[in-house]
């Protein structure tokens, strides 16, 4: 019980960071390829200006893609 509270704990709290400081939020694990080519995604459409849309997801203890 006290590890998924410190799991929605740290989660509640990356996301109020993220807000101010006005930046995407993504949750990624290399290991268990958790999101990874999103980031890249990402990053590309974001560096080459390109047209890139993702879903929200905001279910907490599920990987996180916030902005």
């Amino acid at each position: 019980m006290l590890v998924k509270f410190n799991t929605v704990c740290a989660e509640l709290q990356a996301r109020a960071y993220a807000k101010a400081m006005k930046a995407t939020l993504f949750f990624s694990s290399a290991k268990h390829n958790i999101n990874v080519n999103k980031i890249f995604k990402f990053i590309m459409a974001k560096l080459l200006n390109l047209p890139w849309t993702v879903e929200r997801n905001l279910t907490i203890g599920e990987p996180i893609i916030d902005f």
